[in-house]
C-alpha cells in the first residue's frame, strides 16, 4: 500500500514541475514572441516618400513595381486596348501625359526625383 502512495505523490509532483515549466515557457514565448513583432514593426516601419507618412514596408519598392508590371500586362492581354488612332483614346493618352509631367516637375521643384526611380508611365484606354 505505501508503494501506491508514494507513486501517487511523484505522479503529482511530476504533474505539478511539469505545468510549473510549460507556464515558464508560455510566458517566456509570449515576451520572445512581443519582442520579435516589435523588432519586425521597427525594422519593417519606414517614411514614404511620396506622402512623407510613416508606414508599414514589407515588399521592396523594386518588387512592388515589378509586380505591378507583370499584373499590368496580364490585364492588357485580357482587355482589349482601344487604337491609339481613337479620339478617346487619344485624349487618355494626353491626359495622362499632362499628369505624369506634372508629376515629374513637382518632385523635380522639391529635389526628389529619386522617388520617381524606376516608373514607366504608360497610359491606355480599354475596353
Amino acid at each position: 500500500m505505501k508503494c501506491n502512495y508514494v507513486s501517487k505523490t511523484v505522479g503529482q509532483k511530476l504533474t505539478f514541475a511539469f505545468n510549473e515549466f510549460y507556464n515558464f515557457i508560455k510566458t517566456k514565448m509570449k515576451k520572445i514572441g512581443l519582442l520579435v513583432l516589435v523588432a519586425a514593426l521597427f525594422v519593417g516601419c519606414s517614411k514614404n516618400l511620396v506622402t512623407g507618412r510613416k508606414q508599414l514596408k514589407l515588399v521592396s519598392e523594386t518588387e512592388l513595381q515589378s509586380m505591378a508590371n507583370t499584373e499590368y500586362q496580364t490585364f492588357l492581354k485580357s482587355n482589349s486596348v482601344v487604337s491609339s488612332s481613337d479620339n478617346q483614346a487619344a485624349m487618355v493618352r494626353r491626359v495622362g501625359s499632362r499628369i505624369a509631367a506634372a508629376i515629374k516637375k513637382y518632385y523635380d521643384g522639391k529635389g526628389q526625383t529619386s522617388v520617381l526611380e524606376g516608373y514607366q508611365w504608360e497610359f491606355n484606354l480599354v475596353d
